[in-house]
């Protein structure tokens, strides 16, 4: 257990905004918190929201919110222990290994760690590979062979005290398919080890040295290891991606060991033929611009385009970079060295210009069905851009390339708009608004956590069972504090409500006024869920021939009609 005197100083001395701003690079102040793009769900438009003044944060897209810890521990997905030592090592303050309390995973990272160094010890077996690959030093990304055999690793890990099932669970072993036993995933290939952000081994990469299918080997998700929640050469690129404030994304392992040693440090590469919504979330804590750099054969298009649409999807700012006379940049740079390379990247194009210039070059303009086909495939890219500043600058350069003009592709673009946009109509539903009952009660929590006046003169007229929307939260008020209610943590649907109150721009004005009002609005909901009671009793009587207590309902009814016109006037 670490204690509770290091864990306050650690909450007391660590800034959430500076933090947060080393995962989330657009963090920027706005009125008295700080806004940026959130890092757990793809958006636009900023809706995560910081309060160094409460030390919370808040995403209104998602709900995801909490404190520091809780950033940090859905960010690295480690416990709140861990958690506590990664926010102390970034300020400075040492958590002991005797107030550590080890992560149940570690057991894991070590198995990954001892695993690695054992394909280390190997690569010497195939530096004839390594030469012929033209790698300088393999050593710089831990680069490994697993030797051809059926158990190799498993008996190296089992006699360094492992067992089996553990072996399994970190996805280095598979059960035989007949008998019992295990049999080594990885053999003979070169092995790429995958790194976490804190640099620990997650997983590995395997490229076969013969002919053997698959070509690539990845290893399975896994305890630690979730193939579409990570990048490769992550841990080594964040640091030039921040600084050169702009990540190239290439397709495979040796894409990346190539151009590293090219000079181009902040390279990295998804863990699949495409990059995940996910990867694209963990990217944008680094830099919002991309520049792809995939394969040039039809395949690698495919995924290109397939990454371009998730990277602007998560608000990147998107440029393609292009190789003529070789299939991949690491083959680019074998055949032109880094030069030309280098000077590829700085050419890249922007994500929506490539790929109207990629569409005339397969067209024959010159004829003109070519050049029909042409427009409508740009028409249908140019009429889902929502910057109309773009969509206008990009309609001119089409024009221009095809040689037609403006009006006719704006004419064309309204169309397909209009034609989309009824579509959508047909089924689009309207979300119901809050009912004014719910925003007087939020607006009454506000004012409890605002105005140390405001909770006196609201139990004076109301009891808990006055409230029926956050119930819970008032619950809360009646027994604790407004700062008590503010340091909460624990995470659940009221947390998330109250994170959304606290951290709102506006304060409230005219406290008084605003009170009275939303005071009448509860109890003018309440008698009217009264009277609405009565009616149905008073049908139900009459109905049944009951006439006795229908005066003294009736009287009821009319004295409740008089108190809610006194509260509506």
């Amino acid at each position: 257990m670490i204690p509770e005197n290091i864990i306050n100083e650690i909450k007391e001395k660590a800034d959430i905004v500076s933090v947060v701003s080393s995962y989330v690079p657009s963090l920027k102040k706005k009125g008295k918190n700080h806004l940026g793009l959130c890092p757990f769900h793809s958006e636009k438009t900023a809706s995560f929201t910081v309060s160094q003044e409460k030390g919370l944060f808040h995403c209104f897209g998602c709900g995801e919110g909490g404190n520091l810890f809780s950033f940090i521990m859905k960010m690295e997905k480690v416990d709140f222990a861990e958690a506590v030592k990664i926010i102390g090592e970034k300020i400075g303050i040492t958590v002991g290994a005797q107030d550590f309390a080890p992560s149940q995973n570690n057991k894991f990272y070590n198995l990954m760690e001892i695993a690695c160094k054992f394909y280390e010890s190997h690569l010497d077996e195939v530096n004839e590979y390594i030469d012929k690959r033209k790698i300088k030093n393999p050593k710089e990304f831990r680069l490994g062979y697993a030797p051809d055999g059926w158990d190799n690793l498993l008996n190296y890990l089992i006699n360094k005290g492992a067992i089996a099932e553990d072996i399994e669970r970190c996805g280095l072993i598979l059960p035989r398919q007949s008998g019992s036993g295990f049999y080594d995933r990885f053999r003979n290939r070169l092995i790429f080890p995958i790194a976490d952000q804190r640099g620990r081994i997650v997983g590995f990469g395997g490229r076969a040295i013969g002919g053997e299918d698959p070509k690539y080997l990845n290893s399975p998700d896994s305890v630690i290891f979730n193939k579409g929640e990570n990048l490769y050469n992550l841990n080594a690129a964040k640091d030039f991606i921040k600084h050169q404030k702009f990540a190239v994304l290439v397709e495979g392992y040796m894409d990346v060991v190539g151009c590293f040693e090219a000079g181009l440090k902040n390279v990295l590469a998804p863990l699949g033929t495409s990059l995940t919504t996910k990867q694209a979330q963990l990217l944008s804590r680094f830099t919002d611009v991309a520049i792809i750099a995939f394969d040039s054969d039809s395949a690698g298009q495919l995924a290109s385009e397939r990454t371009q649409e998730i990277l602007k999807e998560a608000g990147f700012d998107v440029r393609i970079a292009s190789f003529p006379e070789a299939k991949d940049p690491d083959e680019f740079i074998k055949k032109f060295g880094s030069e030309k390379f280098f000077d590829s990247i700085k050419k890249s194009s922007p994500a929506t210009e490539f790929k109207i210039r990629r569409i005339i070059n397969r067209f024959n303009i010159k004829e003109a069905e070519g050049k029909s086909k042409a427009a409508h495939e740009i028409i249908n890219i140019l009429s889902l851009e929502k910057d109309k500043i773009l969509k206008s600058e990009y309609v001119k350069l089409a024009a221009k390339l095809l040689n037609i003009g403006v009006e006719i592709l704006i004419d064309e673009i309204q169309n397909q708009t209009t034609y989309k946009n009824k579509g959508y109509n047909l089924k689009r539903t309207t979300s119901k608004p809050n009912s004014k009952v719910k925003e007087a009660e939020k607006t009454l929590i506000r004012l409890i956590l605002e105005w140390e006046d405001a909770l006196p003169k609201i139990k004076d007229e109301f009891t808990l069972d006055n409230f029926t929307e956050y119930k819970d939260i008032f619950g809360l008020l009646w027994m604790k504090s407004a700062s008590e209610i503010s340091s909460l943590q624990e995470e659940n649907k009221d947390s998330k409500i109250l994170r959304e109150i606290i951290l709102s721009e506006e304060p409230i004005e005219n406290k008084e006024e605003i009170l009275t009002d939303c005071i009448n609005a509860i109890k003018s909901f309440n008698i009217k869920s009264k009277m609405s009671e009565l009616r149905n009793a008073m049908l139900l009587s009459e109905k049944e021939g009951k006439t006795e207590p229908l005066k003294s309902m009736n009287e009821e009814y009319l004295k409740l009609n008089e108190i809610l016109r006194t509260l509506v006037r």
